[in-house]
């Protein structure tokens, strides 16, 4: 999963206005409330993508979620990538992740062969960053995007990845999981499950489903885990997302308190929570840790 997504949730745009008008102190307050209340989570064009792959109850010839893949079909960028705004130097691994899982769903539904060749474009232009250490890595990066490419090619696409990269990139993940299974750590890997494959161990990863279906409301890999088991309860929890999201997935559902906090955390950045939102915050915060 992308650990740029995961940071990369906005605020609804604040206006601020010193006011001299007849609006009273309650008013204002109510106000205020509900711009902390309706800070929403971004969408999530990786994640969004994993829920375009999964396909229909009734036939593994059609989408479940057909929305996903309008949207990806609407959100390619010039440079042929699915990367968010503005662009960071930094940040390609995300990038590259997020325009390879993209490729995968339009591929798997033989759908937008010219958006295809464009995301391909732009990974062959970029697929140095893969292993540039000097990249910012999301978490998950060293199991998920390999495991990514290797399940390209078992869809007949031609990655133009040299192979020198690519062994690095397999033996990276080979050993990570490696690691992961001798610590015992199968809450790591449930939280990668995109990026296990063939490697899945079902009994192991189905302790890690919460009750709400999901798998850490995690959009991405609760879609993933209809790969290795079509359970009914992932199927509900992605039903549930998209009452909420049109066609596409944000990172994290539900989490109303992580997003209440990134709004906490800008308005301080702002300088202006104690002048205007303190009553607020304060409501949050006893809320949360009271």
């Amino acid at each position: 999963m992308s650990s740029t997504s995961q940071t990369s949730y906005k605020l609804t745009r604040l206006r601020i206005v010193n006011s001299k008008n007849s609006m009273d102190e309650g008013e204002k307050r109510k106000r205020r409330s509900k711009i902390i209340e309706k800070a929403k989570l971004s969408v999530s064009s990786y994640d969004t993508t994993w829920v375009a792959m999964v396909p229909s109850k009734e036939s593994k010839q059609k989408p479940m979620f057909p929305k996903c893949l309008e949207w990806i079909m609407d959100n390619q960028q010039c440079d042929g990538s699915w990367c968010h705004h503005p662009y960071h130097p930094l940040l390609v691994k995300d990038y590259l992740s997020s325009t390879l899982a993209s490729i995968l769903a339009l591929h798997k539904w033989k759908l937008g062969p010219s958006l295809i060749k464009r995301g391909l474009e732009f990974i062959e232009a970029n697929y140095w960053a893969a292993v540039d250490e000097r990249q910012l890595t999301p978490i998950g990066f060293d199991i998920i995007f390999p495991a990514m490419i290797e399940l390209a090619i078992e869809y007949g696409l031609e990655l133009p990845f040299h192979h020198e990269i690519l062994n690095v990139l397999l033996e990276k993940r080979e050993n990570e999981i490696a690691r992961c299974e001798l610590e015992g750590d199968t809450s790591h890997l449930a939280y990668l499950i995109e990026g296990l494959g063939k490697k899945c161990k079902w009994k192991e990863i189905s302790i890690h489903q919460r009750s709400n279906g999901s798998f850490f409301n995690s959009p991405s890999a609760t879609a993933a885990a209809l790969f290795h088991n079509h359970n009914q309860q992932c199927y509900d929890y992605l039903t549930s997302l998209f009452k909420n999201f049109n066609r596409a997935a944000p990172t994290i559902y539900p989490l109303e308190i992580y997003s209440q906090l990134r709004a906490v955390d800008n308005l301080q950045k702002l300088g202006i929570d104690d002048r205007y939102f303190k009553t607020e915050i304060d409501t949050i915060l006893d809320n949360i840790y009271g």
